[in-house]
């Protein structure tokens, strides 16, 4: 499912919709880099005494944000 997604997300990269896609081959492709930060904070929350539901939910909090973030910054980058 991840492969299907990177293929989208590379083939609306390639081919521009108004201000959505840089018309440059630019490939999407899969990353597991953050998982090992989402393990080591999810580590250190639970040896804080944190459960594991406000742990996952911590998580899966900061990543919807995160995204947003991305999305936001991306408005304000010179084209």
């Amino acid at each position: 499912m991840a492969m299907i997604a990177s293929g989208i997300g590379t083939w609306l990269q390639v081919n521009r919709y108004g201000r959505v896609g840089s018309g440059l081959l630019s490939i999407q492709s899969v990353n597991f880099s953050f998982v090992t930060v989402m393990v080591a904070l999810g580590s250190t929350m639970k040896a804080d005494g944190m459960h594991v539901e406000a742990i996952m939910s911590t998580l899966l909090g900061i990543s919807f944000v995160g995204a947003f973030l991305v999305v936001g910054s991306s408005l304000f980058c010179p084209i």
